[in-house]
């Protein structure tokens, strides 16, 4: 015999219990490839695993027999939960025991804990485990999690367009009223139509599909005939040691095609991916497969709390932050020279054409700022929209302000590592108004061509320039690198990560540099009207 298995489900909460039990007597490999299967088995059934029983393997040995175990557990995201003596040894020589049972589970650490107990019937002691298990159903709390929502489906898009299309703009052009009010009015037009072709929706959070994308049909058939050939080993005694080396060999090209159909999967979504690095991070997280940590019940993270915090948390950051030696002028003297500070910057005329182009040039992100538009309802507006818009986009640059309904931003948080009741541990992240990201990008498009063209970036700055990317500016520090090498000189090299960069960054002095740089008053009364007075709803 080489081992035995029991198993209990408990559909409540969506949990398989396995016992274990492999005879010393019997085949190390066989069990386990046995396991493997266990294992492969209920990876497939999607429940919490919970493993438990007498491996007869000891964990706490260094030995090759111990590692190809750990592997096989670590492979399917099981985790070990004992690591104490479980057979204590006897005898009054030798160590004082191993540890050959053991507990797996797929639950993350956070949920269960086991410990070792003393069993005086038994040569084999207790182990014990209390774990913390939604139950079917649940998510955990009372609250009901939903999300705004709103669905724009091509009918709806028609139907926008053509109320999009009654609507007269020319009150927005009156001479008589304030940039706010014109602003005001054009959303409010803007929302009529949107709102009555599509509606926001409120709709309840549903849990992510955990369907495995790279599993192929040609799968589906190897898996049968590796069940079809495991059942004839079972089942029959004539032949069975060539159907046996059949499912062998068979059971070897299954597992290379899954290897493989896994890496094309995962290439496609990187090749993908506008961001690669973050496509590849989320493969990573996700083939670890470790369950979220969880949220105590008796913990509320309410949009106050947080909105509090963030604010809170960058005026801390501001007070720790000690006097400069000297003033941030002498820095521009040391890095300007007299040539460059000559130029002048003023504000082009946007065109009708522009502000189509950079609706178009928006992300397709689905994500609603807080007027409930999003990139999506723009886009489908486009030609409806970009000559108002380009109307009231000139008048806020020829008067210098910018307007105070478009300061208001949407901050979500978004979990960032450790316990999800700390609101230290989320990164806010800020929804700007979609109209605003239009203008933004319009005035961004002007400032660094004037930055561009009179040489004022210094070659050293990598981010945010076109052309530039952390790639670049790692290529550039090792050539550096190989060339003080080659010269025998000593090679220094020393890194800072900035606590809250941007949040910190005071606004007289952004504004005191674009006029060290060239900008003319206009501009700055534009960027003191951007920066001032904004608010922002958790």
């Amino acid at each position: 015999m080489t081992c035995e298995l029991a198993a209990v489900v408990l559909p409540v909460l969506k949990t398989v219990v396995v016992a274990v039990y492999r005879s010393p007597a019997g085949s190390l490999a066989s069990f386990y490839e046995k396991l493997h299967d266990v294992f492969a088995f209920l990876y497939c059934i999607k429940m919490n695993i919970i493993v438990v029983g007498d491996f007869n393997v000891n964990f706490m040995a260094d030995n090759e027999e111990t590692h190809e175990l750990l592997n096989l557990i670590d492979s399917f995201g099981l985790n070990v939960t004992v690591s104490g003596i479980t057979r204590p040894n006897t005898n009054s020589c030798g160590t004082a025991g191993s540890c050959i049972d053991n507990l797996l589970t797929s639950l993350h650490p956070d949920r269960g804990q086991s410990s070792v107990l003393h069993n005086p019937a038994s040569d084999h002691n207790i182990i014990f485990f209390v774990a913390d298990i939604e139950t079917d159903g649940s998510t955990g709390s009372s609250l009901i999690l939903k999300h705004l929502t709103r669905p724009l489906s091509l009918s709806g898009v028609s139907f926008f367009v053509h109320y999009l299309s009654q609507i007269n703009w020319l009150d927005v052009y009156s001479l008589n009223l304030s940039i706010n009010l014109k602003f005001k009015m054009f959303l409010d037009l803007f929302l009529w139509a949107l709102n009555c072709a599509a509606p926001i929706k409120n709709l309840k959070l549903k849990a992510k599909s955990s369907c495995t994308r790279w599993y192929h049909d040609g799968l589906v058939k190897l898996k049968s005939e590796l069940d079809r050939l495991y059942f004839i080993t079972q089942n029959t005694i004539k032949d069975k040691k060539d159907v046996m080396a059949k499912y062998r060999s068979l059971k070897a090209v299954y597992k290379r095609e899954i290897n493989r159909a896994k890496l094309c999967y995962n290439n496609s979504v990187i090749d993908r991916s506008k961001n690669k690095s973050k496509a590849a991070w989320g493969i990573i997280k996700k083939s670890a497969k470790v369950n979220s940590r969880p949220v105590p019940k008796s913990h509320f993270l309410s949009p106050d709390t947080f909105n509090d915090f963030f604010v809170s948390s960058v005026e801390d950051t501001c007070k720790n932050i000690g006097n400069s030696t000297y003033d941030y002028f002498y820095y521009l003297d040391k890095s300007c020279n007299s040539e460059t500070i000559n130029c002048n910057f003023s504000f082009k005329e946007i065109k009708v054409e522009e502000t189509y182009g950079a609706i178009l040039s928006l992300s397709n992100s689905t994500c609603l700022d807080v007027f409930g538009i999003n990139a999506h309802v723009l886009k489908a507006a486009a030609e409806h929209i970009c000559e108002v818009l380009t109307y009231l986009f000139n008048e806020c640059i020829n008067s210098g302000t910018y307007p105070d309904i478009f300061k208001i931003s949407k901050v979500i948080p978004v979990h960032k590592k450790g316990p999800m009741d700390k609101h230290c541990n989320y990164r806010p992240i800020s929804i700007i108004p979609a109209v605003s990201k239009v203008f933004e990008r319009l005035v961004h498009g002007q400032i660094v061509a004037y930055l561009e063209s009179n040489k004022l970036f210094s070659d050293c700055q990598f981010g945010f320039r076109s052309n530039r990317s952390t790639i670049k500016a790692v290529q550039a520090l090792v050539s550096a690198c190989f060339d003080g090498l080659e010269q025998k000189n000593v090679v220094n090299f020393r890194s800072y990560d900035l606590s809250k960069a941007f949040d910190t960054v005071e606004h007289s002095i952004l504004v005191n540099k674009l006029k060290f740089y060239g900008f003319n008053q206009l501009v700055l009364d534009f960027f003191n009207s951007y920066l001032t007075n904004r608010s922002q709803c958790v």
